[in-house]
């Protein structure tokens, strides 16, 4: 699996003092054909090469190596009508000046960085893999020497480019311009090497593996399920209580109370012998002084409501 370690990433103050000819001529070089991460107005950065944008030749593949260096990394900052501002705040408590490259009447505005890192491959046996090429968080890892690791690393600025282009594995930009420079460099750098590995490799040499679904890893509060579980139980223990208490009160429980009312007869109070019915559901019906609405038992699963005196 690819593989890269970033040992160190630090802003620097002044980028035109470290920038050579060369460097400071691919500012200007936007050419898709050349590898450039500034092909596109979406292009945000990548690691500077030396010479030129793009890999080496794939036919000059050369013997396994791990890639252990500190190389410039561009990042395009702001694109405007005006120069560049300068003791730029790149990130919280990161001033620096912006390297400016004028590209028709645009102003580029580029802050540099020096990233040491590792590049590689690792092997993993039995480990845990959350979505191709990305292993779950686990120990330290061994870095491998691997061929394919020079030209991967000649395509991660383009590659960061497309990733935002397509709007697919970009990682969000969120936090701090150092955390998304780190992760969209390792991002790129192991999404090339797997398209190299699969179009170059040998498929014989094919690990079979089952991915599992990414998910969440829930922080438990024992304490919280202890208190859940005995807020339950005692509901459920009153419940119990409820029926059996119901089950020999001299009021029966009414199961379905739904069909409560229907059971009620009110015949005996809707029609009266002086013609003044009472109607007990009627919204202000008042009873005759001293009586009230008794409820007794009329048959079978019936009740029936009178009006006796007091």
């Amino acid at each position: 699996m690819p593989y890269l370690d970033g040992d160190d990433f630090e802003w620097i103050k002044d980028p035109d003092l470290v920038l050579t000819d060369r460097q400071l001529r691919l500012f200007q070089d936007f050419s898709s054909k050349n590898s450039s991460p500034y092909f596109s107005l979406a292009g945000i950065g990548g690691l500077l090469p030396d010479d030129e944008w793009g890999p080496p030749e794939i036919s000059e593949l050369g013997d396994p190596v791990v890639v252990s260096e500190s190389r410039l990394f561009t990042f395009r900052a702001e694109q405007q009508l005006e120069p560049c501002p300068q003791n730029y705040t790149i990130d919280p408590g990161s001033e620096i000046n912006l390297h400016q490259a004028k590209v028709g009447d645009y102003y580029n505005c580029y802050a540099i960085a020096n990233a040491t890192y590792q590049a590689g491959v690792t092997i993993c046996d039995n480990c845990k893999i959350i979505s191709p090429t990305v292993l779950q968080a686990q120990g330290p890892i061994q870095v491998i020497p691997d061929s394919l690791t020079p030209v991967a690393l000649g395509v991660t600025a383009t590659v960061g480019t497309r990733f935002r282009l397509s709007e697919y594995a970009a990682p969000l930009h969120n936090y701090t311009n150092r955390t998304f420079a780190i992760e969209l460099t390792s991002r790129a750098y192991q999404a090339a090497w797997s398209a190299f590995a699969y179009y170059f490799g040998n498929q014989e040499d094919a690990t079979d593996v089952q991915i599992a679904l990414p998910t969440l890893r829930a922080n438990v509060n024992p304490w919280r399920v202890y208190l859940w579980v005995g807020l339950h139980l005692s509901l459920l223990a009153f419940g119990f209580l409820f029926i059996f208490i119901q089950s020999r009160c001299s009021h029966p429980w009414v199961e379905d109370t739904a069909m409560a009312v229907f059971w009620l007869n009110t015949s005996e109070v809707s029609h009266q012998p002086d013609g003044q019915g009472t109607d007990p559901w009627r919204p202000g019906a008042e009873l005759p002084k001293g009586q009230m609405l008794i409820l007794e038992d009329a048959g079978e699963r019936s009740r029936s409501v009178k009006i006796k005196g007091g």
